[in-house]
């Protein structure tokens, strides 16, 4: 009765899941606490692992990610040794929207696809697998594949068609029936088969009543749009599209509209007539929404309401367009940074027709004003541009550079095309803190570089370093003893008049200075001096970096000295762990480690696997009559001779414990191995080691052997059990034998 009352709190969590119909966060979570102490106290660990999922599923509903972030790759794994299939499925159905939330598409296809195939295996297709081929068809669909998305949705038509009855459906299945019906109606509208979409309308209006939910009804609502679309119906599109918006509104469900609108807007695109019922409505939600700018299309809808509006010469519409865009536009650049290049794109297209469509003069030279001013903008938003392009070139090329004499050159010759540059010099601090060595491009080639000392007061370089602060002048004088001449020992008649000063500063420790210097007086705007700021810390880190590669360089070179030792520590360490060290074949620890290896690598290619198990007849008598030196040099033998039958690519032989082996064969199906096993048997019957007590007189093995197809749903440990019962009957049945079994596929 207890496990009974959990089991109801799990079917009502998770209908409320799939109906969003919590009473609030602390309902889901005070279930799920419910859950959690039930888990704790049940021995069937499917039913464990179900309650598992679905608090995973909870807390995914409510955005919780990080709560089950260290789970739900454990869970995953977990449904490989599930025996129930019901709990599968259900498991699958429960992680493919979870998934589908952190982004990760293809775990979220392989378990939706997983419930069809496994439904459609087992013959029993039904509700769960039609919902699970909906998920995969808008799944493709979202990612532009669309023979597989229409592939998907068939499927989901056919499985409702064929396989679910109306009279056997519960009340929550007959929510998600309208739901799926409802997507095909769409899917089959915009394929324009009018027939499959007014049959599945049909199929919604049988099923829907007084206490359908509103979600349920908007899903219906809005499938019916298409359909009065795709049969050219202007006046119950009209009607029904104000009675689907109002609803939306009402529900502040805004992101939903906008994706509605742009949408339809793409099935209607050609057909005026419906175009002027819906651009009203576009220009409804433009206003309605205001200045939020937090929705994915929201340039696509200004887009539609400009183009409508030059191509219908609407001059009124035109302007609201231009001007509520304009303030749109500026928390645009601020909330979504990304989009300021498109922006500049869009702002001087929008100008450029603007001047081509406006008739009136006096309108004309009105919205030529504001024109300008998006243009001066746009200019504007262009030199940032160009500021990020120049200071993210830099960064990369400045932090991959090798040393100081590289970074002094790359600023010399990517900002000449920015800035008016003759000298670009870096002074890097040197260990001993009393020094700066100097980097200096002048005119296009590298200087000598000179020793400047830290507390030289006559120097500008020093003066910088000390106060940690930029200096900057447009109009240094030849003979200024700012200009570092006496430093450089540069021909005055170079020197420049215009010079930008900065400290290279990184964890509040100064590691040297940066200048750029130009002949010209008055060069550098705020610009210039922006984009050489945003520099530094490049510069800062690539310095730093040159430090930690010299000093890291210093301690590989100890460590080198070490690496012979280090290699044959881990030899002798691999061999201890990883060779038998009397027969020199692998050990039972190396096969534990390898065997799911090779296991998931056949069922990768779709591979058979063959294990053999053999163990020498008598030997412990054999040991007793002729000595324990006598037994290794037998197990030696038998080792030697039974590795050449496992040399190849994907086999393996190992020493499984006293006088068993275990040898492994990926690609070999029971026919070939049984006749693998049949020569290993003679080659060690005529290796000849004699033992008078045998009835063969010499020492014989007896093979247990077993083959399967990839994937099947055991662990290695029971596989291991299966081919060991099959040794022992060999023994059973005379010895100097071999017994063979093949696994089916499938669940147990």
């Amino acid at each position: 009765m207890e496990r009974y009352l959990i089991s109801q709190d799990a079917v009502t969590i998770m209908n409320k899941l799939r109906q969003k119909t919590f009473a609030s966060p602390k309902e889901a979570l005070s279930i799920i606490e419910k859950l959690k102490e039930a888990a704790r106290y049940k021995t069937d660990k499917d039913y464990a692992f179900a309650l598992k999922v679905q608090e995973i599923a909870a807390l995914s509903f409510m955005g919780r990610h990080d709560e089950f972030k260290d789970s739900i790759s454990e869970v995953y794994e977990g449904l490989s040794k599930l025996t129930d299939l019901d709990v599968y499925l259900e498991a699958c159905g429960r992680l493919g929207p979870v998934y589908d939330d952190l982004g990760d598409m293809k775990k979220c296809i392989y378990l939706f696809s997983s419930i069809y195939e496994q439904e459609k295996k087992h013959e029993i297709l039904s509700m769960r697998s039609a919902t699970a081929c909906a998920n995969l068809a808008l799944l493709y669909k979202k990612y532009g594949r669309a023979d597989e998305s229409k592939f998907y949705y068939n499927k989901e038509a056919e499985i409702l068609g064929e396989y679910v009855s109306l009279e056997d459906l519960s009340s929550y299945d007959e929510l998600t029936y309208i739901f799926l019906c409802a997507n095909i109606a769409k899917h089959t509208a915009e394929q324009g088969d009018a027939e499959a979409c007014k049959n599945n309308l049909e199929k919604i209006s049988r099923i829907m009543n007084e206490n359908t939910y509103e979600s349920v009804i908007l899903e219906y609502k809005e499938a019916y749009l298409y359909y009065y679309v795709l049969m050219k119906n202007e006046k119950g599109f009209k009607k029904g599209i104000e009675e689907f918006l109002e609803l939306v509104y009402a529900k502040l469900e805004y992101a939903r509209a906008e994706n509605f609108l742009i949408e339809i807007y793409r099935m209607i695109e050609e057909d005026e007539r419906f175009k002027m019922i819906l651009i009203p409505h576009i220009r409804e939600f433009l206003d309605l929404i205001g200045e939020n700018c937090l929705y994915n299309n929201l340039y696509s809808l200004y887009s539609v309401l400009i183009d409508y509006a030059i191509n219908n010469n609407d001059d009124d519409l035109l302007f609201l367009a231009y001007k509520n865009f304009k303030k749109v536009s500026v928390k645009l650049e601020k909330e979504v940074y990304k989009n300021k290049s498109e922006a500049i794109d869009f702002f001087v297209s929008i100008a450029e027709k603007k001047l081509d469509e406006q008739k009136a003069a006096a309108k004309n030279e009105y919205i030529s004003e504001i024109i300008n001013e998006e243009k001066a903008k746009a200019r504007e938003l262009k030199h940032i541009y160009d500021q990020l392009r120049i200071i993210t070139t830099l960064g990369q090329k400045i932090t991959a550079a090798s040393d100081i004499y590289e970074i002094a050159r790359i600023i010399y010759d990517e900002l000449n095309s920015f800035m008016d540059i003759d000298l670009a010099a870096i002074f890097s601090n040197v260990s001993d803190g009393k020094f700066m060595n100097s980097y200096v491009y002048l005119d296009d080639k590298l200087e000598r570089d000179i020793d400047l000392k830290i507390d030289d007061k006559s120097s500008l370089c020093a003066r910088v370093y000390s106060m940690k602060k930029p200096i900057i002048t447009n109009y240094l004088h030849q003979n200024d003893y700012y200009i570092d001449a006496q430093n450089y020992g540069i021909d005055k008649r170079k020197l420049g008049k215009s010079a930008i000063y900065f400290p290279i500063v990184k964890d509040k420790d100064v590691l040297g200075v940066i200048t750029i210097q130009s002949k010209k007086e008055g060069a550098y705007e705020p610009k210039h001096i922006s984009v050489i700021r945003s520099v530094v810390p490049y510069i800062a880190i690539s310095i730093n970096n040159s430090m930690n590669a010299e000093r890291l360089e210093r301690e590989l070179v100890e460590i080198e000295k070490d690496k012979k030792v280090l290699r044959k520590l881990v030899e002798y360490n691999r061999e201890l762990n990883y060779i038998d060290p009397l027969t020199k074949v692998y050990s039972r620890q190396y096969l534990n480690n390898n065997f799911d290896f090779m296991l998931s690598e056949a069922e990768d290619k779709d591979e058979c696997v063959s294990v053999f198990m053999f163990d020498i007849d008598d030997f412990k008598k054999y040991n007793d009559i002729n000595g324990h030196l006598e037994g290794d040099k037998a197990l030696i033998a038998v080792a030697t001779k039974a590795s050449t039958f496992f040399a190849s690519e994907g086999s393996l032989l190992a020493r499984f414990g006293g006088e068993e082996f275990v040898g492994i064969n990926v690609n070999m199906g029971m026919d070939e191995a049984k006749e693998k096993a049949e020569r290993i048997l003679d080659a060690i019957r005529d290796l000849g080691i004699k033992y008078e007590k045998s009835s063969s007189r010499c020492l014989t093995v007896s093979i247990g052997l077993v083959s399967f197809k990839a994937g099947v749903r055991l662990l290695p440990n029971e596989i291991m059990k299966c081919v060991d019962d099959n040794l022992y009957e060999a023994k059973r049945s005379g010895k100097n034998c071999i017994i063979t079994s093949v696994i089916g596929e499938g669940y147990e």
